[in-house]
């Protein structure tokens, strides 16, 4: 499985992502966590633009002998679990930039379009993780897949995992 073909990971980012978005309200029931589902889709958003600035000072909070066991986490079946606080986030919502959740949809939709722009001619190309370190296209990619879904469950778009039911 490459990064160019239509990966599971490809297909839910680039096909099922819209269409769930689409069906995200402002009111819609969060189920854990603080962020409204405007500051979920900013949040999901500025992590795909993060991820394609290679030369972006990052503070990088783990040792770096620990970098392979944190991408190797990425390939296994384990979700991130519910209220997981990356280390540079703040305990409260960061304030919202974009006027509406219609705006921070756009705004998703072109961060991800842009994801793969940058990566398809620079596959190998490491953008530093906060969290997981130097990561190429493909473990951006997949950071997304679970990123996205983790917050998704979040606002009932994806099934809650049996460990997240009420």
């Amino acid at each position: 499985m490459t990064f160019e073909n239509m990966s599971p990971e490809r297909e839910f980012l680039t096909e099922e992502v819209p269409r769930l978005l689409e069906t995200l309200t402002p009111n819609a029931t969060r189920y854990w966590g603080k962020m409204s589902p405007q500051h979920m889709v900013e949040h999901v958003a500025g992590l795909f633009v993060l991820s394609t600035k290679p030369n972006h000072e990052q503070p990088i909070f783990i040792p770096e002998d620990k970098f392979s066991k944190a991408v190797a986490w990425l390939w296994t079946d384990k979700a991130f679990r519910q209220n997981t606080k990356a280390p540079i986030m703040p305990d409260e919502p960061l304030p919202l930039r974009f006027a509406d959740l219609a705006e921070a949809k756009e705004k998703f939709g072109i961060s991800l379009n842009r994801f793969y722009e940058f990566f398809l001619p620079n596959i190998d190309l490491k953008v530093v993780h906060p969290a997981f370190g130097p990561l190429n296209g493909t473990e951006w990619q997949r950071f997304h897949y679970k990123h996205v879904q983790h917050h998704f469950r979040q606002f009932g778009l994806l099934p809650q995992l049996p460990q997240e039911q009420p």
